[in-house]
């Protein structure tokens, strides 16, 4: 028998708490050798005490700092594994995992890297041909091929300083790109690497020289696109200032963006400065710890929006469309607001200049894919009532609002004529259309012939010929919508045809103004005056007596024939296309 001292030692062994216990979870008092809750149970309980298999190990702890920077910055359990962590992985956002040591790089850097590896050996194909093309004397080179092929190898690469992510502290990557590049950035592309300016509060600017011809082709578009900065914020972003500190760096970004997509020279530095400028713009977007500024978030949403119109995926630009809706209704943004005067009086006021400009820009989107593609709208129909009240204040608008807003307002006018078509072509409406019906024609009709006087009235005064080809793009809606109005009478009486014929005549006049450049700046909104206009045509073609001669309807015709193909061309993501 076991002494007290023995005894004493086998307590001090063995686990304190028993197998049953332990699978029961209840609490052990630890008693050797039956424990009391296994001596007071209702069944026969074995009791035993037996050490517990030993959990797997969990791996050594990760010193400090070996965590990947998004792990860190989210404070996520990560296992740093090369070259992407399981929580990233998992994620799907393995081009964010980022390493202190910089060991893993980015997509960004693989894809010059990809690029230099293409160049390098089409410069030794290039010197291969060379040698046979030197041994054979009856050969012979182009000077631009003698060029290439005879300029001397430099084996220092030409360094191009690329911006990095949205933490712009020193704001980017040097990354070697092979010489023949150089020839594709504005300046002088060794000089990249100049001391980082500063401005007077001794911060730092950083500058992308190298993207100016594509913020430039941005500028050329910005009376298009509706864009509405103030001159300070323009010449920033002009100059690719990313610091932040006049103007957000996504609309550098989003510059950029159009720039590249738009640009018509194709390459691998225009695609590869697409996708690396779309990348930039969503990771703004999408970055829930950074907060945008409103009108800028709504700007930025509009041009991603269109880029993808432009790249004929619909469902992503309405997408972007709706997100903008969404952020319209988050910080309450408004065209117009209530105030009160000295007297006590509620009166109207406009809003901002920058929060006016950031949402007819949207707005103008929404109602445009909603006339042209038949979708539903995605804006609340409210802001058509303060549009209307937006239209008191024309005069005092700079030239930027007044196109943008202009050109909703005709967007609008075209909704409101393809809803009275609808309920003029509905048979069981006939008492509705006498009164109802007649009584918002002729109240329709009106306000947009004062809106088309109003435009014309501002382009006479407009030098600038990027918002002249906006203000004539109105000014062609607006007829288009006065041409269906007359279309709709046409039968009842040669006045109505008159009409028709009238305003299609104009909008075929404006038609012959533009040259071949401004077709890319235009809008696909064109395509219902041209529709509209060839119904005008077909009606004075198959009518006798025709008010209009053959050889007119034949020019008209040729006008129209190579408006359509030359928007085609230049818009391709548009269908037009009709024979008399």
């Amino acid at each position: 028998m076991a002494t007290s001292s023995t005894y004493h030692l086998m307590l001090k062994a063995t686990p304190k708490t028993c197998t049953p216990c332990r699978a029961r979870k209840v609490r052990c008092d630890g008693v050797y050798p039956t424990c009391g809750s296994c001596s007071k149970a209702r069944k026969s309980v074995n009791c035993v005490y037996v050490d517990p298999v030993p959990t797997a190990s969990k791996g050594d702890l990760l010193q400090k700092g070996a965590a990947c920077v998004p792990c860190r910055r989210k404070k996520k359990k990560c296992d740093a594994s090369r070259p992407f962590c399981s929580t990233c992985r998992v994620a799907n956002k393995e081009d964010d995992c980022q390493y202190d040591d910089g060991v893993h790089r980015s997509i960004k850097a693989e894809l010059y890297d990809r690029i230099k590896e293409l160049e390098e050996r089409l410069r030794a194909y290039e010197s291969q041909d060379r040698s046979i093309s030197d041994s054979d004397s009856s050969s012979s080179r182009s000077s631009s091929e003698r060029a290439i092929c005879d300029s001397p190898k430099d084996d220092s690469p030409t360094t191009l300083f690329i911006e990095g992510s949205s933490n712009q502290s020193t704001s980017g990557a040097v990354l070697d790109i092979i010489p023949p590049y150089a020839d594709l950035l504005a300046g002088d592309p060794f000089n990249l690497m100049s001391p980082v300016p500063r401005d007077n509060s001794g911060m730092e600017v950083f500058y992308m020289s190298d993207l100016t011809p594509m913020r430039d082709i941005f500028f050329s578009h910005r009376a298009q696109l509706g864009v509405c900065l103030s001159d300070e914020k323009l010449f920033a972003v002009k100059r690719g200032d990313i610091s932040n500190a006049v103007v957000h760096p996504i609309m550098v970004h989003v510059a950029q963006l159009w720039g590249a997509l738009v640009q018509e020279e194709s390459s691998y530095f225009r695609t590869l400065t697409e996708t690396m400028q779309l990348q930039s713009v969503l990771d703004y977007l999408n970055e829930s710890r950074e907060i945008l500024p409103a009108t800028t978030s709504l700007q930025a949403h509009g041009i991603v929006s269109l880029y993808y119109f432009t790249k004929g995926d619909l469902y992503k630009g309405r997408e972007y469309l709706l997100k903008s809706a969404h952020l319209l209704m988050r910080y309450d943004l408004h065209l117009v607001r209530s105030s009160r005067s000295p007297n006590n009086d509620t009166i109207t006021v406009p809003s901002t200049e920058d929060e006016i400009g950031a949402i007819l820009q949207v707005y103008y989107m929404d109602k445009a894919a909603h006339v042209q593609f038949h979708v539903p709208c995605l804006f609340h129909p409210d802001l058509d009532s303060e549009l209307y009240l937006l239209s008191e204040f024309y005069a005092a608008m700079p030239i930027d609002i007044f196109a943008v807003c202009a050109k909703t307002t005709a967007a609008t006018y075209i909704q409101e004529v393809q809803q009275l078509m609808r309920l003029w072509e509905d048979e069981q409406c006939c008492s509705i259309r006498s009164t109802r019906g007649s009584t918002k024609y002729w109240d329709l009709m009106q306000r947009i012939q004062v809106h088309l006087s109003r435009v014309k009235s501002r382009t006479l005064l407009v030098v600038d010929q990027h918002f002249s080809r906006a203000l004539k793009l109105v000014e062609v809606v607006d007829l288009t919508a006065l041409t269906e109005l007359h279309l709709l009478l046409a039968s009842t009486g040669l006045e109505y045809r008159q009409a028709c014929s009238n305003t299609a005549g104009e909008i075929v006049s404006i038609f012959s103004t533009f040259v071949d450049e401004d077709y890319s700046r235009l809008d696909p909104i064109l395509t219902l005056a041209l529709r509209a206009c060839h119904k005008v045509l077909q009606q004075e073609f198959y009518t006798s007596p025709s008010l209009i001669s053959q050889e007119i309807i034949i020019h008209m015709h040729a006008v129209l024939q190579t408006t359509a193909s030359k928007l085609k061309r230049k818009l391709p993501y548009i269908e037009v296309s009709f024979d008399l």
